[in-house]
């Protein structure tokens, strides 16, 4: 059949390795040695002759077993202290896809990598850190909450969407640290409006124009009040 065993005797495929990998190498090692420079010269190639099968897929990365470790990709430059694994699991085994990373080579030291994204088997995503998008983000979602701001910290900050024109110009809206809903002019460090959160006062902190009818079912209260009348009743 022309199948040919290598550590085995009874090769299941074309080619077939079989047996234990060597401490921090390899069970198969490619080396490409080219030096001369140029544009690419890559050390391995899998190819479909045919594109017509397999849904796509030209590699799998498999382990056994389902309490094992998932299988992942390390990306390294050597030995240095800049390390990233992408793949099933990653900072446990579990069955999300992550792409994390480590400070050390996971042969110089023991752990899993950090999880810098992770999308979970029901396609949910979660960033470890900040985002920065450079197009428009769109959110799509059947639900009535289609984005929550959830502030974990437990000393009372604030949880707000910042507007910024390229570096001036901010503006702030959101929840401070009283729980009081705020639209917050950075520019002259202000409070434009303030919703209270135990009574929904709303606090008007600056002169205000109202273009068309004003209607208040209760008390109205101002320092200050002018009204243009535009009839003779009132």
């Amino acid at each position: 059949d022309g199948y040919v065993g290598i550590g085995t005797t009874a090769p299941q495929t074309k080619l077939h390795v079989k047996g234990a990998a060597d401490d921090n190498e390899a069970l198969l090692f490619i080396e490409n040695t080219y030096s001369s420079g140029g544009v690419f010269h890559p050390a391995a190639l899998f190819k479909h002759s045919h594109s017509n099968h397999s849904y796509g897929t030209v590699a799998e990365f498999r382990t056994e077993g389902t309490s094992s470790d998932r299988p992942g990709v390390l990306f390294s430059n050597g030995h240095n202290s800049h390390n990233w694994s992408i793949g099933q699991g990653v900072s446990s085994a579990n069955d999300n896809f992550a792409i994390g990373y480590r400070n050390f080579h996971p042969n110089t030291g023991n752990g899993w990598a950090t999880p810098y994204l992770t999308i979970n088997t029901a396609g949910a995503a979660t960033f470890a850190s900040s985002i920065t998008a450079g197009g428009n983000v769109t959110i799509n979602s059947p639900g009535d909450n289609i984005l929550t701001l959830n502030q974990t910290s437990t000393d009372n900050k604030w949880n707000y969407v910042n507007f910024n024109n390229q570096g001036s110009r901010e503006w702030f809206i959101g929840q401070d640290s009283g729980g009081n809903f705020d639209l917050y002019n950075d520019n002259i460090d202000s409070y434009a409006i303030t919703v209270g959160y135990t009574d929904n006062a709303i606090d008007l902190n600056a002169n205000t124009t109202v273009s068309g009818n004003l209607t208040v079912a209760g008390t109205l209260t101002a320092q200050e009040f002018r009204a243009e009348l535009t009839t003779s009743t009132i």
